[in-house]
């Protein structure tokens, strides 16, 4: 195998995704060797998910651990070059945290996508220590405080086109900085596509026209004013998808839609415990192609919710129901009866919308082509 050609062993070190056989790969020769290690250092991830472990509350959990191995030789480990993802779902202490983030960060080198999700993630830490070298494409980051270092971080990263965050004002204990006050310059981030803030945070990241995905993060507790979907509109313009989790109001989603008029694409998640039917016909002037539901399991039957969403919205042309039922989704198509299973997508870097648009697209052609449904 050694005498084969580079883009041939590229090609199978590609295909393989089992870790097992990763390693077994290994052993064949030097040079799979080393294209082997570059695909597993490509995306580097610690997760619960990842190692398929539960977390007890009491001791780091794995993921944890081997993340500080691995930290304990970075600064000679030729092969984080390679890594171009990284993301650390850090059930552990806020200085431990740090203390990885420091620890390995800034060898990086070559970052692409940088995820933590961390209960709190300290701008103050990262903004220093990320190489001059990456071009960061997406940050997703847990909490973290809207600072002066917070602001220079987005800043000093022109290529990000997808931003999650949940931006808070409060200053948190230990921090050296203040809030800053105004938004992020209109010169920066000029390719961002896709955001997740808090709506209450469009503000402070100014006007984006080239924004066409956004998660808005709406408090239940605390009503929206006129101005705030306003505002919303104002600043991001182009919308075509909108993801609003745990809404409680189906009025206020109504009054945010009629104020963008491009969103095609929509992703509620019902809150817990609801068990009215939403009233769908507020949606009925809007241009909406598609909508994700999520658990439905207290507000009526599959078949019943799908039908009556499609009577209220002349536009729409599929459907998808979660149930909570082993991350399935029940998909239906407007001249559909019954509902097929398709698994629920859960993209670690993806804009939500691009997991569904080319089902979309080929159900919008199929509309056209079938017609107005008999009843």
């Amino acid at each position: 195998m050694s005498g084969l050609p580079n883009d041939v062993l590229s090609y199978i070190v590609e295909t393989v995704h089992n870790v097992d056989t990763q390693w077994a790969l290994l052993t064949v020769c030097r040079q799979m060797s080393r294209l082997i290690l570059a695909s597993i250092y490509r995306d580097l991830s610690f997760t619960h998910d990842d190692f398929l472990e539960p977390f007890n509350g009491r001791n780091d959990p794995k993921y944890v651990l081997v993340l500080t191995k691995l930290t304990l030789g970075a600064a000679s480990n030729p092969n984080l070059r390679y890594t171009t993802s990284f993301y650390f779902n850090g059930a552990t202490s806020h200085d431990k945290t740090n203390h990885l983030i420091r620890a390995v960060l800034p060898f990086l080198v070559n970052l692409r996508r940088l995820g933590l999700t961390c209960p709190y993630v300290s701008p103050e830490t990262l903004s220093p220590i990320i190489p001059t070298t990456t071009k960061l494409t997406h940050l997703i980051l847990g909490t973290t405080h809207y600072s002066p270092s917070f602001v220079n971080l987005i800043e000093s990263h022109p290529t990000l086109r997808v931003i999650r965050v949940y931006l808070t004002d409060r200053q948190p204990s230990g921090s050296r900085q203040q809030t800053y006050e105004g938004p992020i310059s209109i010169n920066a981030i000029p390719h961002i596509a896709s955001i997740t803030v808090p709506i209450e945070s469009v503000k402070q990241l100014g006007h984006r026209p080239t924004v066409t995905d956004a998660c808005l993060l709406i408090a239940i507790d605390e009503p929206l004013s006129v101005e705030a979907l306003d505002e919303v509109a104002e600043l991001l313009p182009s919308l075509r998808a909108v993801h609003i989790p745990e809404f409680d109001d189906l009025s206020i989603t109504a009054s945010l839609l009629h104020r963008l008029a491009s969103v095609e694409y929509l992703r509620l998640d019902c809150p817990y415990g609801q068990t009215a039917p939403p009233d769908w016909s507020l949606l009925s002037m809007t241009k909406l192609k598609y909508l994700q539901l999520g658990d439905i399991s207290e507000v009526g039957e599959p078949e019943d919710v799908a039908r009556s969403i499609f009577d209220a919205i002349g536009t729409m042309v599929l459907v998808d129901l979660d149930r909570v039922e082993h991350d399935m989704l029940l998909r239906f198509c407007r001249h559909s009866r019954t509902g097929c299973r398709v698994e629920l997508p859960t993209p670690k870097w993806q804009p939500w919308r691009e997991t569904v648009q080319e089902n979309v697209e080929g159900a919008c052609l199929n509309h056209e082509h079938v017609g107005l449904p008999s009843e």
